[in-house]
């Protein structure tokens, strides 16, 4: 079932933010960038940014709950751009199916969902990124419609 997030998810939802990180640093970040993406306090910061999903009005978040338990996410913030001529931005933050239920259309159902419910809120547009070694899911974005925009580079300096 994809419904929107509620307080009882917090617990499973930092679980799904742990898993994340793990699966990016594993799979989709190199050695070298590894030390721009790590946490000092990754616990402190997945609870902080879970308590921000479930409790401030500008974010948007859909969970796969399977039989009570939370097995995915999809989230955005919604920003106010009045200068712009596209002046309501759905930046979809994160997307993230556990390992163990992917495959199953469950991310694109609680995508859809996303997506579904921005529009409904008057978003004239989204924005989302992505690891450029993340290829599915930028050959999903593009599938769906989305044009590339800016490269982020970083350069150690310590």
């Amino acid at each position: 079932m994809i419904r929107r997030i509620n307080n009882s998810d917090k617990k499973s939802l930092i679980k799904l933010f742990k898993e994340f990180h793990e699966f990016n640093n594993s799979n989709l970040v190199s050695d070298n960038l590894r030390p721009f993406h790590e946490y000092k306090d990754a616990e402190s910061t997945f609870t902080k940014e879970a308590e921000e999903y479930i409790n401030k009005e500008e974010f948007v978040v859909f969970v796969a709950d399977i039989n009570g338990q939370i097995v995915g996410y999809c989230a955005a913030k919604i920003s106010n751009k009045p200068e712009r001529v596209l002046n309501k931005e759905a930046y979809f933050e994160d997307w993230f199916v556990s390992e163990n239920y992917k495959g199953r259309g469950i991310g694109k159902e609680l995508f859809e969902a996303l997506t579904t419910e921005v529009k409904k809120l008057g978003c004239t547009h989204i924005k989302l990124d992505a690891f450029t070694s993340n290829i599915k899911a930028i050959d999903y974005y593009h599938k769906d419609g989305f044009i590339d925009d800016t490269l982020v580079m970083y350069k150690n300096l310590i």
